[in-house]
């Protein structure tokens, strides 16, 4: 930085902090707009961040655009629904979709002011910063709200100090009124979005921002309708489904209102032919006719109506760096990835959510049990299996509440995976981290409990409990991994050997005396010597099962 001080004279101490601006401070404030301005968070409306940009590919959610703007359209005089309620999975595309609203109300010369909240920018994660911008951008949209709102804030320069609801009074709500009782027109339908209200730092401010704007839009007051995009999560769910909103809410679920499988397919179509026109291998593309339709298939199926699986994937195929050809192949798990990550964002976004787990021991057990158990019917069968016990439905529900932007727990107790990708997630350590489920040390747990459970039942309710149990988990060998070398504690091979009779391995067909005479392994302490049953020793039938369980259990070594 060059210095205005004449040549060769020493530079005062104090010269370079006279350029440095100063902080605002509300009490000291003359001027009403520089005020606002102060206040106002730019990046929350207009952002030069990349992960702000997009907007939905062209001729996808068509329907949903349809329907939103549709809904803006309607008269104040015909209006029933003032709040509209746009929800879906993470990563649905909710935000690409707000930010196409907003370019199609500026197209149309709908007034409108948004705030995108996020959750990693101080600027906009929290409430402070909504009012005034908001109120920048109606006086944007309507100049004459301008001579209104800035002789409020010069008449009160502590308004920002103050609480959001009467923020919002004075610089919102008041000045629609007082421009409408102004004018005998009748007034354009007026539209505030915000989305992202789960990434606003705290639940309580969530609730709050949604009751102030709801409660007002539903007086009918004037023409101000609301546009609330957000994850399905369950605190945001108790909001908008509070009596208050009955009657004047519209719900858009993205996650079963709209398939979005042929919106992904036509936007993986078309950045494919752009990376077979533009990539530097795109000669060798061409000429292999890459992809192939079982590719795109592929990715739609995994992406399971999630376009952030769709985006990150492109984004990592795009690279100019790599062959596309072959990082399609890392994506689909067909050629190891190495250094690579190519799922560095989409991994992100899946410990966030993990992290705000309240009890992850419990959401793991939950998780291990749907994923490495075999159900015939497809239920999650945790809630009522008599051999597991240890977690009711409710205890379910609870366990699995925070993770409702990425999966979902049916009324038929069936766990539905939002995105097909998150098993995939926690399996692998690299990816998931100290979130990883491992399948060797879960279904240790998993099947002691279990066995545990079997053994304290009534004597009547045994050979039922390990008919339930064989019926769960078919083998124990293949679902639950009965081998010393994968990394099962000796405590786990302790219960194992105790257990023998229930889980099919040899020791079925032997009292515990006879047992360790023909199979020294079990007398071993070494915990990498392998157990596994041999198949022609395996229970034939649930009968025989119930045979070896009542004998195993009924006996006084246990």
């Amino acid at each position: 930085m060059a210095s205005d001080m004449p040549p060769g004279q020493p530079v005062p101490p104090n010269h370079w902090r006279a350029h440095v601006p100063t902080a605002h401070i509300c009490a000291d404030a003359d001027d009403g707009f520089k005020h606002l301005q102060a206040h106002v968070a730019t990046t929350a409306f207009d952002s030069d961040d990349y992960a702000d940009a997009p907007k939905c590919h062209p001729n996808t959610r068509i329907a949903v655009l349809d329907d939103i703007m549709h809904w803006i359209a309607i008269q104040a005089a015909t209006r029933t629904q003032w709040v509209l309620w746009l929800n879906g999975a993470a990563g649905a595309g909710k935000s690409a979709i707000g930010r196409s609203i907003v370019a199609l109300c500026l197209a149309q010369d709908v007034p409108v002011a948004r705030f995108f909240f996020f959750r990693t920018d101080a600027a906009r994660n929290g409430p402070k910063p909504v009012v005034a911008t908001l109120a920048y951008q109606l006086m944007e949209s309507i100049p004459e709200l301008r001579s209104i709102v800035i002789p409020r804030i010069q008449a009160d320069a502590l308004v920002f100090t103050k609480s959001l609801e009467t923020q919002f009074r004075a610089l919102v709500f008041g000045p629609l009124l007082q421009l409408q009782s102004g004018s005998s027109l009748q007034q354009k339908t007026v539209v505030l979005l915000l989305d992202g209200v789960d990434e606003c730092v705290g639940y309580d401010k969530q609730a709050q921002i949604i009751r102030i704007i709801a409660d007002f839009v539903k007086t009918q007051a004037f023409p101000l309708v609301a546009f609330f995009g957000s994850r399905a999560e369950t605190q945001l769910c108790a909001e908008f489904r509070a009596p208050a909103r009955a009657g004047v809410l519209l719900q858009l679920a993205l996650d079963t209102d709209y398939r979005a499988d042929g919106d992904i397919r036509h936007f993986l179509t078309d950045s494919f032919a752009t990376i077979r026109s533009t990539h530097p291998f795109r000669r060798a593309l061409r000429d292999s006719n890459w992809p192939d339709h079982a590719a795109v298939d592929d990715l739609v199926h995994r992406a399971s109506g999630q376009f952030i699986y769709a985006s990150v994937a492109l984004n990592f195929i795009s690279a100019a760096n790599q062959d596309p050809a072959r990082l399609l192949a890392v994506v689909r798990g067909l050629r190891p990835s190495g250094k690579l990550t190519p799922f560095a964002q989409l991994d992100a976004l899946y410990r966030h959510i993990f992290s705000q787990v309240a009890d992850i021991h419990a959401a793991s057990l939950v998780l291990a049990w749907d994923m490495f158990t075999v159900k015939d019917d497809g239920a999650l069968s945790v809630g009522t299996d008599p051999v597991f016990g240890t977690m009711d439905n409710t205890d379910i529900k609870v366990a699995l509440a925070d993770l409702t932007s990425v999966l979902t727990y049916t009324t038929d107790r069936r766990i539905k995976f939002l995105h097909a990708s998150l098993p995939d997630f926690l399996l692998d350590p690299k990816r998931s981290q100290i979130y990883h489920i491992d399948r060797a040390t879960w279904s240790a747990q998993l099947s002691i409990v279990t066995l545990r459970r079997i053994i304290h039942m009534e004597p009547s309710r045994q050979a039922a409990g390990a008919v339930q149990w064989q019926n769960n988990h078919k083998v124990a060998e293949l679902h639950f991994g009965f081998r010393h070398d994968d990394g099962i504690v000796p405590a786990a091979r302790k219960a194992h050997c105790r257990t023998k009779r229930t889980c099919g391995c040899p020791a079925a067909r032997y009292t515990p005396a006879e047992f360790r005479t023909r199979h020294p392994a079990h007398k071993s302490q070494n915990p990498r010597r392998r157990i596994r049953p041999a198949a022609s020793v395996l229970p034939r039938n649930n009968s025989e099962m119930g045979k070896q369980s009542t004998t195993f259990l009924s006996c006084p070594q246990r």
